[in-house]
């Protein structure tokens, strides 16, 4: 298996993961009420942005030749380390 296939794939899997993560993180916020709901629910609007994102930029990576692939792994790997910034701040509400 090629190195661009084991990556794609490796990230398509986070993505997946990514998506039930959100649906709990979505499960605790309605939980919560007023101001805090509010700025949760901004926050998961980022979330969904942050992971949209992801899978537009790894689209990229796939559409790409395998020599030419490489030149978008860092715009993927930015992407991801900004969603799991967001994600760990998003659940610290929650400690």
């Amino acid at each position: 298996m090629s190195e661009k296939k084991t990556y794609v794939e490796q990230k398509e899997s986070e993505l997946d993961d990514w998506k039930e993560e959100l649906n709990e993180l979505k499960g605790k916020a309605k939980a919560t009420q007023g101001e805090v709901k509010a700025k949760l629910e901004a926050q998961m609007n980022e979330l969904h942005r942050l992971r949209d994102e992801g899978g537009a930029r790894l689209k990229k990576v796939v559409e790409a030749s395998e020599d030419a692939w490489e030149h978008f792994r860092e715009d993927v790997e930015h992407t991801w380390k900004a969603f799991r910034h967001s994600v760990n701040y998003f659940k610290s509400h929650f400690k």
